[in-house]
């Protein structure tokens, strides 16, 4: 069960990013003026860079909760 809700932590977040990735495509895509791509490249690399530190996060977290004592509370 402690696996379980960072795994589904991660999926809640990157599937919220994801949204970001589609909408410079949707709104911006047919533009012609410079902003436009900008926004179109940028948006979209921002969010795959919250994505891929959201990924990193979680393999750290999942190697934390297999290194983590069984009796933590005994520690206070």
């Amino acid at each position: 069960m402690k696996k379980a809700i960072p795994v589904i932590i991660s999926i809640i977040m990157i599937s919220y990013f994801t949204l970001y990735l589609i909408i410079p495509l949707s709104v911006f895509g047919d533009g012609t003026a410079w902003i436009e791509k900008a926004l179109v490249l940028l948006i979209p690399t921002i969010g795959l860079g919250f994505i891929a530190a959201i990924i990193y996060t979680l393999i750290i977290r999942l190697k934390e909760i297999d290194k983590e004592d069984k009796d933590d509370l005994s520690k206070y």
